[in-house]
């Protein structure tokens, strides 16, 4: 084709597309189509997008009832989670905010999380569990878990196995308020004296046990058959070390049962 066979080609095509109405209809519904997007972008898009990186100050609501503080935070688009703490406060309301976080006045974006401690209605009951023969470290643990305060100290007592509990104070059994003390005493080892293991037979139980505390030794009580001490009043009719055997300090010797008729 001819430079002046191209030129009227394209003349052609032109007069025929400015005299097409289906292409004046395209064109018009493109601009009412880009009318409508600009719209939705600048009234619609645009503020959800900014009011979403937006941020509020978080209320004060420490003493305010758990109800009320839940309303004001959900209010501002702001969640809840509650724990209740483990003593009561005397100079806080009932199920009263204690304590928050975040802290009043820290700005937030919407949907953060808050956290409430809520005052207990009442101190809870702890029942102080056994955790004799425990590495110490590992009983505090527990007992801490109980929602109890631990203080440990050495027994002066002498006993093998270093580092284990050999008692609590109050004892295991006892029932205490969450957050009373309890005190673990643990081993620190055999001592250094020779001790003579006195004669137990014929002793009560209790006898026995004080007499062996008089020298600082320990004992431990042992099942003969169905047979077992059922109270400190049960004589002994046996024991693991020979009287005047020397042992050291905080050695365990072993009480056996007298059989019962």
């Amino acid at each position: 084709m001819n430079p002046k066979s191209a030129l009227i080609a394209i003349w052609r095509f032109i007069r025929d597309l400015a005299t097409n109405q289906y292409f004046w209809a395209g064109c018009a519904a493109l601009v009412l189509l880009g009318a409508i997007g600009y719209f939705a972008l600048d009234r619609v898009i645009m503020p959800t997008y900014t009011r979403h990186s937006a941020t509020t100050l978080v209320p004060d609501v420490r003493n305010m009832q758990v109800n009320d503080a839940q309303q004001v935070l959900a209010s501002l688009n702001l969640r809840v989670e509650t724990e209740t703490v483990r003593r009561l406060k005397p100079n806080v309301p009932v199920d009263a905010v204690v304590d928050q976080n975040p802290l009043p006045n820290v700005p937030v974006k919407a949907g953060r999380r808050v956290y409430l401690t809520i005052n207990a209605g009442s101190t809870p009951d702890v029942v102080v569990r056994d955790v004799s023969n425990l590495p110490y470290r590992e009983a505090g643990l527990r007992l801490r878990a109980d929602g109890l305060a631990v203080v440990e100290k050495p027994d002066p007592v002498p006993s093998p196995h270093s580092g284990t509990v050999t008692r609590t104070d109050p004892p295991a059994g006892a029932t205490l308020k969450q957050g009373d003390t309890v005190t673990v005493y643990y081993s620190t080892g055999l001592g250094s004296r020779q001790v003579v293991v006195p004669d137990l037979v014929g002793m009560t139980l209790q006898e026995a046990e004080l007499a062996l505390k008089d020298v600082n030794l320990r004992s431990v009580t042992v099942r003969v058959g169905s047979t077992a001490f059922s109270s400190p009043a049960d004589t002994v009719r046996s024991q693991g070390n020979e009287p005047g055997t020397r042992v050291r300090e905080g050695f365990v010797v072993r009480l056996y049962p007298a059989t019962r008729n």
